[in-house]
Parts: C-alpha cells; sequence; structure tokens
C-alpha cells in the first residue's frame, strides 16, 4: 500500500503538471489488493490521459510526431532558407504585377493577369547568370508542360517564339560545354510536343536545332544522358511527317543514328536511337533503302 501511495504522488504531481488533475480517478481508497481491478484501471486511465494530453499538446504546438514528418518538415525548411539566399525567382517577380491587376478585372483580363511579362522574362535571361537561366527554365518546365500552342502564347505573353529562340541559341553555345543539357532540351521539348506547336517545330528547325541536335549525338563528350534527350527531341521532330523525315536525312541523321547507336552502351540511348531509325523508314520512301542498308550493316557488324 506504501508503493502504490507513492506512485500515486508522483502521478498525482505529473497530472498537476499538465493540468489534467481532475481527470484522474481518485487512488486514495485503502479498499481492495494492491493489484486489484480498480488500482489497475486507474493507473492505465491516468498513463493514457497523459499522454494523449502530451499529443494533443504537440499537435496544437505543431511539433512534427512522426519520423516521415519531421524529415518533410526539414526538407522544407532547407528549401525556404535556398529561396531566400537565391532571392525569389524571375519568373514569379514576372507573373507579381500581373496578379495585383486580377482583383479589378473581368474575366478576360483575369486570363491577361495570370501572363508572364514578358519583357521582364526576357530581361532577366539576357542579363543572368547560368543558375538563373536555369531556374527560368525550370520554372517555364514546372509552368508549361504538356500545354497547348495557345496556352503557351497565353502564358509567355505573345513572347512564346522568342524565347524559344533564346534557349535554342544557348544549346547551341554550350553544348560543348557540358552545361546542363537536359533541362535546355527539355525545355525545347515542351515547345515542340505541344499541340498546334507545328511554327516552333519550324522555327526550331530555321535555326538550325536539328544540326546542333545530331552533332551532339556524334561528340564524344557528351554524355549518353543528353545524347538520349537529344534523340528524343529528333523522334519530336520525325513523327511530324514524311517532309521532316526527309529534312533529316538530308541531314545525314541516319549515318549520326547508326554511328550513336554503335558507339552506345546506354540502354535508353540504344532504345532512342532503333526508334528513331525506324521512324526514319516508316513513311519515308526516299531514304527507305538507305535505313535498310544501315540497319543491316548494324547488324552484321562485330
Amino acid at each position: 500500500m506504501t508503493l502504490l501511495r507513492l506512485s500515486h504522488y508522483g502521478t498525482q504531481d505529473i497530472l498537476e503538471k499538465y493540468g489534467v488533475r481532475d481527470s484522474l480517478p481518485s487512488l486514495t481508497s485503502t479498499t481492495g489488493s494492491v493489484f486489484g481491478a480498480n488500482a489497475n484501471t486507474a493507473s492505465s486511465t491516468g498513463l493514457n490521459t497523459i499522454l494523449g494530453t502530451k499529443s494533443s499538446k504537440k499537435r496544437l504546438l505543431g511539433v512534427p510526431t512522426s519520423a516521415s514528418a519531421i524529415r518533410k518538415s526539414s526538407l522544407e525548411s532547407v528549401n525556404r532558407q535556398q529561396q531566400q539566399q537565391d532571392g525569389p525567382s524571375p519568373w514569379e517577380q514576372a507573373r507579381r504585377p500581373t496578379r495585383l491587376h486580377v482583383k479589378t478585372s473581368s474575366v478576360s483580363g483575369s486570363r491577361q493577369g495570370t501572363a508572364i511579362d514578358f519583357m521582364k522574362i526576357a530581361s532577366s535571361w539576357d542579363r543572368g547568370s547560368r543558375t538563373v537561366r536555369e531556374r527560368i527554365l525550370q520554372d517555364f518546365i514546372d509552368a508549361c508542360r504538356h500545354k497547348t500552342c495557345p496556352q503557351l502564347e497565353l502564358e509567355l505573353g505573345l513572347g512564346a517564339s522568342l524565347f524559344l529562340t533564346r534557349i535554342s541559341a544557348w544549346l547551341r553555345l554550350t553544348y560543348l560545354l557540358n552545361y546542363n543539357l537536359s533541362l535546355q532540351m527539355e525545355a525545347i521539348g515542351v515547345f515542340l510536343s505541344a499541340s498546334g506547336g507545328s511554327q516552333y517545330l519550324n522555327e526550331f528547325l530555321e535555326i538550325g536545332g536539328a544540326l546542333t541536335l545530331l552533332e551532339m549525338i556524334s561528340l564524344v563528350q557528351v554524355k549518353e544522358s543528353d545524347k538520349a534527350s537529344a534523340l528524343k527531341l529528333l523522334i519530336h521532330i520525325s513523327n511530324a511527317g514524311r517532309r521532316h523525315k526527309e529534312f533529316l536525312c538530308e541531314c545525314q541523321a541516319i549515318r549520326a543514328v547508326s554511328d550513336c547507336l554503335a558507339r552506345s552502351r546506354f540502354d535508353l540511348t540504344q532504345d532512342y536511337a532503333r526508334h528513331l531509325l525506324q521512324e526514319l523508314g516508316t513513311g519515308n520512301p526516299k531514304y527507305l533503302m538507305s535505313v535498310y542498308k544501315t540497319l543491316l550493316a548494324l547488324l552484321t557488324s562485330p
């Protein structure tokens, strides 16, 4: 009974600390055994009350109660600190002034309010460093992936063609320097894969984009993952029709792709190269025999 009283006094102190003393049934009864049901029930009830109070206080204070929640909270904190160090995104800076106009605009005005001020994006791009440009490209990919041609024009404030020209020019200047080429080609792929975006495809071909991609897959110093991204863009071009397939074949695409396939040991690059050769030989009777002979040469090569 002495032990029970001591444990009872300790429990009362804990309950007073958390302010839940009245919620615990009294343990001062002198009747019954120390190991009786009443003592066990009272002790378990008091323990559950304390634990429930602790967890409820943690929830009220916003303290994570699981390992996954702690990791998520720490990652969010790191991201916030990184954003504070890097400053606001140029993409968001170009969007902010137009968002203020949405509150007093009509429906058509609200669409214009959510668009990007392309002149600010162009200015940030022209004056920005490599890090700034890569951040703009990542924001563009996140915001415009799977959008159609009219939606891209609406998002970029009728400056989509100018933005594609800037990205393509930067790719031609940096593909020998091993910059983040996959990010640049992914941004170009947003334009080439846009529904109704044939104008973007023609503009990309006019500025020599296909020749740049074919040269990339022919160079040894270009990474295999970047070659796979270049082949993926070439597949987009070949899927546009017979005229585009003939254009690629006139640019010696069959030889460049076959050499890339023969030298590469990267599975994804090999798959894209095989698929591109198949596309160049399908629906393209002018160069069908050239593709056929190239495939035979690959099969008989050591």
